[in-house]
């Protein structure tokens, strides 16, 4: 006969407990905002833990070079975060504009990246950093996965039955002085993205001088895609007229390339040179109305 268990351990010292006793598979819940949209029957047999009480898993921390982000922290304090704000302002955009205020304040940062959704508003941004990701398995073991290792697909990770993401870490070496996150869904508010863009630049302001250009678009294939050319047409350029409209031609053009057929083609054809300005603008600080903008429409 077969049985489910339920736990809520308080510390990371209790849930290593539970996991060296054990039987059966393990599964994790926190926010648990997907069963409101997917709702599913609950495992008949094994340990269901609840890890959202757990202290010493919500947390933000920048010392020693890192960014550090406890993986039940919320997406809603990871949008009022002070200090996440200041390093990665494409973060707190990215989680300001997850859903609904009410889904914000429930749904935590390690169940997006686990959930690997190819339209999942954080991944993007944290490609863009290339985050690693601290992984607890059921042997109570911990190991170290960077972005590409751990999202290999549509909902598909490389975490094995049992494991647990615990802690996102970006290190202050991948974070570049500017970043910015734009989306576009069906409507203004919790609304699933058909499309969003990350980008992280060195910028200077007098010069309206790029530097380095890392740029990651979501909702175009299975996980989040660096755009290379695009970011080619950026790194080392001023932002002139014949800037701007290459930019928006090589944004284009990756889309033609990454969704060939697809009937959204031509909606989003259109839709990302608009999501282009619009990070253009966040990254440089400079309103669409300016001459470089306007000129190059």
């Amino acid at each position: 006969m077969t049985e489910l268990h339920g736990a809520a351990p308080r510390d990371l010292a209790a849930l290593k407990s539970l996991l060296a006793g054990a039987m059966g598979p393990v599964r994790y819940i926190s926010g648990g905002t997907d069963l409101l949209v997917a709702p599913r029957m609950l495992p008949d047999k094994g340990l269901l833990v609840d890890i959202s009480g757990i202290d010493g898993l919500s947390y933000v921390q920048h010392d020693s070079g890192w960014l550090r982000i406890g993986a039940t922290t919320s997406l809603a304090a990871l949008a009022r975060d002070e200090t996440v704000s200041k390093l990665l302002q494409s973060l707190a955009r990215a989680a300001e504009q997850f859903g609904s205020a009410q889904i914000r304040n429930r749904a935590t940062i390690g169940g997006n990246v686990a959930n690997a959704s190819p339209a999942g508003d954080l991944l993007p941004v944290l490609k863009s950093a290339n985050a690693f990701f601290t992984v607890l398995g059921t042997d109570r073991h911990e190991r170290r996965l960077a972005f590409d290792e751990l999202i290999l697909g549509s909902g598909n990770t490389a975490l094995m039955h049992g494991d647990l993401i615990t802690e996102i870490a970006i290190p202050q070496s991948n974070i570049l002085p500017r970043s910015g996150f734009v989306k576009l869904g069906r409507r203004a508010d919790l609304t699933v993205s058909r499309l969003n863009l990350a980008m992280q630049a060195e910028y200077q302001d007098g010069l309206r001088k790029f530097g380095i250009v890392w740029l990651i678009a979501g909702a175009i294939g299975p996980a989040p895609m660096r755009l290379c050319g695009v970011e080619d047409s950026l790194r080392g350029m001023t932002l002139t007229t014949v800037t701007v409209r290459t930019f928006l031609e090589s944004l284009v053009s990756a889309v033609d390339r990454a969704i060939p057929g697809r009937a959204s083609l031509k909606y989003k054809r259109r839709a990302i040179m608009g999501l282009g300005l619009d990070l253009l603008e966040q990254i440089t600080g400079i309103a669409q109305t300016d001459k470089a903008f306007e000129d190059a429409l």
